[in-house]
């Protein structure tokens, strides 16, 4: 199946994705929208899962790093997501 990729996938999709994947960040929207469009981003990134984590907390919100700095952060993408969203869930019911 690699060679199939390697022989006929576009690289310049992976190069865009890679690109968009290290600019994506939170903002002003929740959680689960950045995830959302951090996840379809990792896909066409080729990127691995300690690439991957690393961006997606870079482009967390200062709100929520700010929570997670003392933390034990999980090794894997989609336990980092599922920590931030339930850190900013948390949040939203204090306010």
């Amino acid at each position: 199946m690699q060679d199939f990729k390697n022989n006929f996938s576009d690289p310049s999709r992976t190069i865009e994705a890679r690109g968009q994947t290290r600019i994506c960040k939170q903002g002003s929207r929740n959680d689960s929208a950045y995830a959302a469009e951090f996840r379809a981003l990792a896909l066409e990134s080729g990127f691995n899962n300690v690439a991957l984590v690393d961006q997606f907390l870079r482009g967390l919100s200062s709100k929520i790093m700010q929570y997670l700095i003392d933390t034990d952060l999980p090794d894997n993408l989609e336990e980092n997501i599922t920590l931030a969203v339930r850190i900013e869930n948390r949040l939203c019911t204090m306010d």
